[in-house]
């Protein structure tokens, strides 16, 4: 790297000239290629004058009006700002993980609703890549071998099981066996490595930021484990809850034919919306007997159709818990999600303890500002902000 440039030397490329002419001549500017989502928050706990597209505006090299709108957008989705572009207690402990903000809003929840470890491995399962393998000559019996883990009509808890069952024969059986048991089951071994490795470091983040009390290493936080950070882990609408708060607002609504009781999915609210397809993988593919009506999805895709990958089913009380701004009307009896495009029937009373449950964990996430190990991490709120935090659990 340094030929020619300190002194006097040789430098070998080990590319053709052609595709050497055709490079820049400087690296894009991370500001410009990657989403800004996470860089909103540490301007905002800077506090830096001005709105945020003011201060993007007087970089060297500012990005795109529209990239700053979106990942505004973003953020005002998961919660993280409110209407006047100030961060929420949710805002605060984003701002501490250096992690994509959907999956560290996944992480929060995590700990709070003590189920740390199923989720820690998710996120680092959407953070990589699945342990799955598909050898094209043998789609079918690996699709098999997939299926085989299946449960509750989820790809995230499928995956699950396949990791808590590899890491008993690791530890029930050694490293031997664990190599020959994985490409039984068509499993990455280095890449469930790898899972359980980055899932470590989500849980040292956690503990790092106070929202774990006791600290972690690879071996304390065993799937099912005992320990009070993973009291629920065996709970599974309790996992599917907590996936819906990281992946809201990417829902699908499952819709069914009069009479052949066919499957249809469609994202988007109702004057937007997009008909999508379950990708042909997943556990929710070509399945009648899905008993919910809507899917949180990881991602979607358009190659022949627009695919959706990693679907879990739920119910409409996550939503409710976790969607987005949510609006009641006691008189109709109906509650509705801010950009959902969809109404649910529920009691006057319940949706009174749904809102009551939202501020509640406003108020938690309030209190744990500034308690990590590594101090107040986020840039502790000034009284008059604080106030203002206060007032929007309260609200």
């Amino acid at each position: 790297g340094r030929a020619g440039r300190v002194k006097p030397g040789h430098c070998f490329r080990f590319f053709s000239r052609n595709r050497h002419r055709g490079m820049d001549k400087y690296e894009v500017p991370e500001m410009l290629r990657t989403p800004l989502e996470g860089l909103v928050l540490q301007i905002k706990t800077l506090r830096l004058s001005g709105t945020i597209h003011e201060v993007f505006k007087s970089a060297l090299e500012p990005p795109a009006e529209q990239s700053v709108g979106a990942a505004l957008t973003t953020l005002s989705e998961i919660g993280a700002i409110d209407s006047n572009e100030e961060l929420t207690p949710l805002g605060y402990h984003l701002a501490a993980l250096p992690v994509d903000v959907r999956l560290g809003k996944m992480l929060l929840y995590g700990a709070l609703f003590k189920c740390v470890d199923p989720i820690v491995l998710t996120a680092a399962t959407i953070s990589y890549k699945s342990p799955f393998v598909a050898p094209m000559e043998q789609r079918e019996l690996a699709d098999a071998a997939r299926r085989a883990f299946g449960t509750a009509s989820s790809d995230h808890l499928t995956t699950l099981n396949a990791i808590s069952a590899w890491r008993k024969i690791r530890d029930e059986h050694g490293r031997n066996f664990e190599r020959q048991w994985c490409r039984k089951h068509f499993l990455s071994l280095e890449t469930l490595q790898t899972i359980e490795d980055m899932a470590s470091q989500f849980s040292r983040q956690l503990y790092d930021i106070g929202f774990l009390t006791e600290r972690p290493d690879r071996r304390s936080f065993g799937l099912m484990g005992c320990s009070q950070a993973n009291k629920y882990s065996g709970n599974q609408r309790v996992i599917a809850a907590v996936l819906t708060a990281g992946l809201y607002p990417n829902v699908a609504r499952v819709h069914r034919a009069v009479g052949t009781g066919k499957l249809s999915f469609t994202t988007g609210a109702t004057a937007q919306q997009q008909e999508v397809h379950v990708h042909p993988r997943s556990i929710n593919h070509n399945t009648r007997g899905l008993e919910a009506d809507w899917l949180i999805f990881h991602d979607k895709v358009k190659s022949t159709r627009v695919y959706l990958h990693d679907s879990t089913l739920i119910t409409p009380y996550p939503l409710l818990l976790f969607g987005g701004a949510l609006k009641v009307s006691h008189s109709t009896r109906r509650a509705s999600l801010e950009g959902l495009g969809a109404e649910f029937v529920v009691a006057p009373r319940t949706a009174v303890v749904f809102k009551e449950l939202r501020r509640h964990m406003d108020v938690m996430l309030t209190a744990l500002i500034g308690k990590g190990v590594r101090g107040k991490h986020a840039g502790p709120p000034t009284q008059d902000e604080q106030s203002k935090l206060g007032d929007q659990g309260a609200a």
